[in-house]
């Protein structure tokens, strides 16, 4: 059998293995050369990358505690209309940018209904009201918006309530401040009450104020300091007159931010963030830059100001975003943490994922003249600059460091090339020491543009595209001036919500980056946070009202950042070579999720002879239904639900690919209902632990094939064929297991997918100098799940008898943290003792290790 050894090191197998002892275990050999000095490690290696994504701005980093206080969560998306016979909003119908032939028009669902989200009005039955959401201007702010309360039959306590960001958190005896307009018309003859109260409406803060009712816009502040802790709490304004009023911009914001900056950010999550000593920070996206459409971007002009005088935005991730957490906010937080600023703006075109729309050749002048702006508002003198006099005013008046600037974000094709020439034509010549960043990737297309100091590809994969492509960066050429800028990666396949394979798989690719870090030079992580009640794929920090946590992979993330090299050392490894287990050996079955389906013809064939032909009619017995409703009607095995998962098991047939040359199953399949495709489980020791081949997948998207281990499945295959399966067409769908490790999956007597299954053994080193501290920073992933016994060596080294081990580990791949276990994965450090030139180390399985190694002056 052939396996697979990379030049970082061999990778590791899919399944599950069991435990063996020391003596079962082979022995790995590491040497690394000291005096042998490899790649330079930038200092800029690892930055972050916030993008307002999962509410991670807004009930995220951003510290405002009321949901929707300006009252336009409602608005549409700019340049949108609402269509209410189907209830959708939808863009303007324009041409795609990467098809000008290709016209669209984008479109989401929209609940017009919901006009004032997280505001209620708390009336007691005897009471009367009506409310409503009004465009007001009284702030000069388009798009503004106010709400009409009138209270037509009085009825205590009368309470316009906000339960915050999913509770309202405070602390007790700590300071908030209390910002709101209200205009009273005549008629009111009250007051309002400022109330934080618990979740059993005990009042713990209250703040009184006198209204007079002369229709005219009034402004209100106050320092509120509740009495008590919680998390679940709310906020309320409570009238006692009857009478209408106008209420808009009621802000509660916590006197105690990140470095205690007004309008700042929440202490506990920008301190997290500051945790991972990121030597840049990348804002503000991301797909938010391009937008749904042209008008829904990201306009830094829109984010400066006083908070109530900023123009909110629809977010395309799906929510209004006030835009608190600006332009300016994030210049200040990159001068609080020590980072440099990348800012990143719009090339003239928006997602082509969405609408996809652009502006012609004159309207692009525009953002080449807002980019040049945003520079100037940054760096410019605050004297002699309109726009460096602008930051002056909101209270910056010595200018910011700004040392990036990406021209759009995964944008690509000849009229990219084209606007992104422009921009970078005149960046250049005002501002000829900024680093300019094109957001291609590794393709043909930078030969298109005119010149860059860096790109930007972006890598989104499962744990098997990560564990073997460790390499990934080897097989490009490096040319003078031309460095590589990772701005977005993560394992965010196959592992929900996260794991410690996914993190595990990141730690692996990111070696590969280091090594490489002649080329690649800056890499961030994306998405950086999440609040967990509005979650989205995998992210790196989970965020809640009150709490803030790393996930596996933020840990894996600070292994690197706390033990950041300056210089690669020379290392070889020679894996001790772990027993194949990827060979598909065991049992037959058929699957369906959530599909109905049906299947006949069922043939099995061991170099060229059949060995097994579906007889379904006279021996229904030979299937055994592991789970669903199944049921066998003329000759076929049935599946009826199309919202059912389940499958079927032959019985007394066992496929063993180790013994055998070619191996094939075949058969007929037909799509019956639901939203996938249909599943061939094979190899299987029973139905949670097996490979699959899943035609249809990921909502009839892909071929692939998978390892599934107690039900866990992971993909295999990095190339993903785009077969969708069409309903009531029938099928001939085949296996093809070639020498053992080559899968073949044929369609209607085409081939689909190959995958080379051959052992991959995932276990990784890397090694590099600190010459600062003077030591040897050895870097080791063990993804298997036996020790990894290693024999350490280093030539043209002595060392201090006393070195540091830190370790990061989990009991099994699929673990991760959770606020109620938030150190099931962290980081333990521990002294190593007896430090020496040669050395017997075993490495825990699922783990990382870091051994930082003292050299003898």
């Amino acid at each position: 059998m052939r396996t697979k050894l990379l030049a970082l090191l061999s990778l590791g197998i899919t399944g599950l293995i069991p435990a063996a002892t020391a003596q079962e275990i082979p022995l790995t050999r590491i040497d690394i050369d000291v005096a042998q000095e490899k790649a330079e490690i930038a200092p800029m290696m690892y930055g972050v990358f916030f993008e307002d994504i999962n509410r991670s701005a807004d009930g995220g980093i951003y510290a405002e505690l009321i949901f929707n206080r300006g009252f336009e969560e409602a608005n549409l998306p700019s340049g949108c209309t609402y269509n209410p016979n189907d209830k959708r909003v939808y863009a303007p119908h324009k041409s795609v940018y990467s098809s000008p032939e290709q016209l669209r028009s984008w479109s989401i669902p929209w609940n017009i209904e919901d006009t004032h989200p997280g505001w209620t009005v708390e009336c007691p039955a005897n009471g009367k009201y009506s409310v409503r959401i009004d465009d007001t201007d009284h702030l000069g702010v388009e798009a503004s918006k106010a709400m009409y309360l009138s209270i037509d039959r009085y009825a205590a306590p009368f309470r316009l309530v906000n339960n915050g960001f999913y509770g309202l958190a405070v602390q007790a005896d700590k300071k908030y401040d209390l910002r709101f307009y209200i205009k009273a018309v005549s008629g009111y003859r009250g007051s309002v009450t400022a109330e934080i109260l618990t979740a059993q409406n005990e009042v713990i803060a209250s703040k009184r104020f006198t209204l007079k009712g002369d229709g005219k816009w009034k402004y209100f502040e106050a320092v509120m300091k509740p009495s008590q802790t919680m998390n679940d709490g709310r906020f309320a304004l409570r009238f006692d007159s009857e009478g209408a009023l106008e209420i808009d911009y009621v802000s509660l914001f916590p006197q105690e931010t990140f470095h205690n900056r007004p309008n700042g950010l929440r202490k506990d999550v920008a301190q997290f963030v500051a945790d991972l000593k990121p030597a840049f920070m990348r804002w503000p996206g991301g797909c938010i830059v391009e937008g749904l459409t042209m008008e829904n971007r990201v306009n830094w002009k829109n984010t400066i100001g006083k908070p109530e005088l900023r123009k909110g935005e629809y977010n395309l991730w799906g929510y209004h975003s006030t835009n608190g957490f600006g332009y300016h906010e994030f210049l200040q937080y990159c001068e609080d943490m020590g980072a440099k600023a990348m800012f990143v703006c719009n090339a003239g075109m928006s997602c082509d994922g969405r609408n996809g729309d652009y502006y012609d050749d004159e309207e692009v002048e525009v953002l080449i003249q807002d980019a040049l702006d945003a520079i100037e508002y940054a760096t410019g003198d605050a004297k002699t600059t309109k726009w460096g006099a602008e930051r002056a005013k909101n209270g910056h008046p010595a200018p910011f460091t700004l040392d990036y600037i990406e021209v759009g974000n995964e944008n690509h094709s000849a009229m990219y090339a084209k606007y992104y020439n422009r921009f970078y034509k005149r960046i250049r010549e005002a501002y000829p020491d900024i680093t300019i960043i094109t957001c291609l990737p590794m393709s043909d297309q930078l030969s298109w543009i005119d010149g860059y100091d860096m790109n930007d590809p972006h890598f989104y994969n499962f744990p098997s595209w990560f564990y073997s492509n460790t390499d990934y960066f080897d097989k490009f050429p490096r040319e003078e001036g031309h460095k590589t800028y990772v701005g977005e990666y993560a394992c965010n396949m196959g592992v929900g919500a996260g794991n410690m394979e996914g993190a595990l798989s990141e730690g692996a690719f990111i070696m590969g980056m280091e090594r490489n870090s002649d080329l690649v030079t800056m890499t961030s992580y994306a998405p950086l946070m999440e609040n967990t009640k509005c979650r989205m794929g995998v992210n790196l920090i989970l965020v809640r009202n009150d709490d803030v946590i790393g996930r596996s992979s933020y840990w894996v993330e600070r292994m690197f950042t706390d033990n950041r090299p300056d210089v690669n050392l020379a290392i070889d490894t020679q894996l001790g070579l772990l027993p194949d287990k990827t060979t598909p050996v065991g049992g037959i079955g058929l699957g369906t999720y959530q599909t109905a389906a049906e299947y006949s013809n069922i043939r099995i064939s061991v170099d060229g002879e059949e060995v097994y032909s579906s007889d379904l009619e006279n021996n229904p017995g030979e299937w055994a239904v592991a789970s669903g409703n199944w049921k066998i009607e003329n000759g076929k095995l049935i599946q009826p639900d199309e919202n059912g998962t389940g499958s079927i098991m032959l019985r007394d047939q066992w496929l063993d690919a180790v013994k055998s040359k070619i191996v094939s199953v075949e058969f007929d399949a037909k799509k019956l209902g639901g939203k996938e495709g249909f599943v061939l489980k094979f190899g299987a020791k029973d139905p949670a632990n097996c490979y699959q081949m899943t035609l249809g997948s990921f909502g009839n998207a892909w071929t692939i094939f998978q390892s599934v281990a107690d039900d866990n499945a992971f993909v295999l295959n990095t190339d993903r064929p785009t077969t969708r399966i069409e309903t009531g067409r029938t099928y001939h769908v085949k296996l093809v297991i070639r020498n053992k490790d080559i899968l073949e999956c044929w369609i209607d007597g085409r081939k689909d997918l190959t995958y080379d299954n051959s052992y991959v053994q995932r276990q990784y080193a890397i090694a590099g100098l600190d010459r600062t501290n003077g030591e040897v920073i050895v870097k080791v992933i063990n993804a298997e799940d036996v020790p990894m016994r290693t024999k350490l060596n280093f030539r043209n080294a002595e060392f201090e008898p006393q070195g540091k081990r830190i370790t990061l580990w989990a009991n099994s791949k699929y673990e991760e943290n959770t606020f109620e276990e938030r150190n099931r994965i962290m980081p333990v450090e521990d002294i190593f003792n007896n430090v020496s030139s040669s050395m017997d180390v075993t490495f825990r399985p699922q783990s990382m290790t870091v051994l930082r190694f003292k050299l003898k002056k």
